[in-house]
Formats: structure tokens, sequence, C-alpha cells
């Protein structure tokens, strides 16, 4: 997971959920009680122990571009079975990162996200808003899954852990948990090291089927996107039209950055260390796509300009070969 803290820069403001509930959470039928710690979950609903070992022994299915919306750190995206363009949403490459699929049985609506820690409590209240609002007339149940995060010496995926289960907690529609598939959950040992087990999902849209995943694509815009990320707005960002069958990307901007070169420079353990908060368990790519996004950076120092002209977004649809292609100048 990219750190948030990235290049102490600035230290984001980070969303902390109040104690006051609009409808509850609920776990087999009944109210979730919120608890200050993932151990203590477990204790608790100790149910989801089978359901994710479960989900982790499950193969790793690679997808292929075609009818794949693949979703960055910090974004989300919704949509319906009846989309024609987007089959399959998904994302990986989530250590302390979690990944949350909310899909509603009676219309099929479904949202996916990769949240970091980053506008938290905004994010879920969009995301619950986008199923409800593709749901309005439909009846059924809104069905939440939380996956991610690992036993890390930090304690960032406990933080997120607890952090989701209590923004959920206070949403406007009443929210079924079916999966938490989090932090000890999805933690395994490899030579006295703590990994994850699951680093990436996706759920059909058709089916609602939810599986670990891989991806041959992760286009368009990846160092873009990155750097928004690194350098932009800490919101969680919607970049999906589903009406439109439309891939939107910003239009942001980001705060100069004087010493890019001088992190370009840096050993391979230098960028682990201080720019991931998992430098022990991150993806292969990780420093190699760092690396990437801070050259992106440095052609880019003022996006507004050269990436998102009149504050407009960046919009790609489907071609025919399943590729994302863009549709505006």
């Amino acid at each position: 997971m990219l750190a948030h803290y990235f290049l102490l820069l600035y230290l984001p403001a980070k969303n902390f959920v109040d104690s006051s509930i609009d409808m509850p959470l609920l776990v087999g039928g009944t109210t979730y009680e919120q608890v200050t710690s993932v151990a203590d979950f477990v204790k608790k609903y100790s149910h989801f122990k089978e359901s994710a070992a479960k989900l982790c022994n499950k193969k790793v299915k690679k997808c292929q571009p075609e009818g794949l919306l693949y979703i960055y750190q910090r974004e989300f995206a919704t949509t319906t079975p009846q989309d024609a363009a987007v089959r399959v949403l998904g994302t990986e490459d989530a250590t302390t990162c979690h990944m949350t699929v909310l899909r509603h049985t009676g219309s099929g609506a479904v949202c996916l996200s990769h949240c970091d820690g980053s506008g938290i409590e905004n994010g879920v209240r969009s995301m619950v808003k986008e199923v409800s609002d593709l749901s309005k007339g439909r009846e059924g149940l809104f069905e939440l899954h939380i996956i991610g995060g690992f036993t890390d010496d930090k304690k960032c995926s406990e933080n997120l852990s607890i952090e989701l289960l209590d923004a959920f907690h206070k949403q406007a529609e009443e929210l079924h948990l079916m999966t938490a598939c989090i932090t000890d959950l999805n933690d395994v040992v490899k030579n006295g090291v703590h990994w994850p087990v699951i680093y990436g999902v996706a759920t059909d849209v058709q089916t609602g089927d939810i599986y670990p995943a891989s991806f041959a694509d992760k286009g368009p815009d990846i160092y873009c996107r990155s750097a928004g990320n690194m350098l932009g707005s800490q919101a969680m960002k919607n970049v999906y039209n589903c009406s439109k069958h439309q891939l939107q990307i910003g239009p942001f901007e980001y705060k100069p950055w004087p010493h890019a070169h001088m992190w370009l420079q840096q050993p391979d353990n230098i960028i682990l260390k201080y720019l991931s908060t998992s430098p022990q368990v991150e993806p292969p790519d990780f420093v190699k796509d760092m690396r990437n996004t801070i050259q992106h950076v440095i052609e880019n120092p003022h996006p507004e300009i050269t990436l998102f002209p009149d504050k407009k977004p960046r919009v790609y649809e489907k071609d025919s070969t399943g590729i994302w292609t863009k549709v505006n100048p």
C-alpha cells in the first residue's frame, strides 16, 4: 500500500467516524456490536473465520481487460447487471488497504472500493448512496463484504478494519455484513513474516460472485491516478458513470514536489522503506510503479494544465476489444 503520509509533504487529516448511528450494520440478522480490535471482532463473530478461510483458499483468477473496470487505491465504482460495458469490477495491490464490495440483492447494483484510510466516512456514505440510488423501488438486501489487510506491526490494517466497520455501521441503509476477511483473517506467516493472503479481488457484476483476482491490465492513466493519490486530494473518488458507461479520471491538481528528482535517484530499499506502509510485503512491481509515478509527476508538475485543461476529466469508454479508449480531446 502506498503510504498516505507520502513524502512527508503534509500529513492528511484523518476522518474519524462519530458515535451516532442512523441504521445499524447487521451481522447474522442482529445489530453489530462495535469493537476496538480485530481480535475482539473475531472472538465475538467467530463464524467469519470459516468464510474468510474459504475465500482465502479460492484460486486466484487472472482477469482479462474485456469487460473489466479496474479500481485504484482510494477509488470506487458502481454499476448494475444492465451495464453492457462492464461485467467485472476489480482491484489489487492491497496490503494494509482494504477492499469492499456492497451489493443489493434485488437490483444487482454493486459497488467495489479500494480503501487506504483516507476519506473513509464520506467515501462510505457515497458508496452506499450510489447503490441505494440504483436500487430504488426494488426489494432486497444490501450485502457487504470487506476484504484485506494483514497482521502488520504498525497496526495500519487493524485500524482500517475497525474504521470501516464503524463507518458502515452509521449509514442511512440497513447493511448486512456477509464477509469479513480482514487483518488477522487474511494473514499468513512466511519465514517469520506476516503477509496478506489476498492482495486483490474481483466481483462478477451479473452473479455477484466474489473471488481473489489478479489483472492483466490496470489501465488507463495508471500513473496519473497514482500521482493524484500521492499528492492530491485525500477524498475517495467515484470514477465511473454507469449510465454513460464512462470511466472518468479527475480533474485534480496537486502541490508542487520540489524533491521529486531526488526520490527518483534513491535505491529500491529507500523507496520501499519510506513510501510504503508495508515494505516487506509489497507486490513485486511496487518500486517500478513508484518510479514511473514519480517520473509522471516530474513531467506533469501542473496536471490542471497538462492533463485536465479547462478542468475537464479524462473520459474513457470501452472499445470493441474491451480496452478503455479516450473519448475527449
